[in-house]
């Protein structure tokens, strides 16, 4: 039995918006986890404190600019693959037209 494709051009844009969505809830995650690092400040002071907000920090960036570029890769391809399907059922039409 041959592949059958079941997916629409619009349920693929929708899983690439969803995708996309990710990215604004793992910020909203890290915002969460940066305001219990912060309350640590008001029992722990000192160097070690200050490096460990400074490592969260640093590690935060990290995370964040690696997530939000493959979320956003992520999203790029799935828009690739409805623009592929759309252009692949429009070729089809095409020939059957002829």
């Amino acid at each position: 039995m041959a592949n059958v494709i079941r997916i629409t051009p619009v349920e693929v844009r929708n899983s690439a918006r969803r995708i996309k969505d990710k990215s604004t809830e793992a910020r909203i995650f890290l915002d969460t986890v940066q305001k219990e690092i912060d309350s640590l400040k008001s029992i722990w002071e000192g160097k070690a404190a200050q490096a460990y907000v400074d490592q969260f920090i640093a590690l935060r960036k990290e995370l964040e600019g690696k997530l939000n570029k493959c979320l956003e890769d992520l999203q790029l391809s799935l828009n690739s693959v409805a623009d592929a399907l759309e252009q692949a059922d429009q070729e089809i039409a095409n020939k059957l037209r002829k």
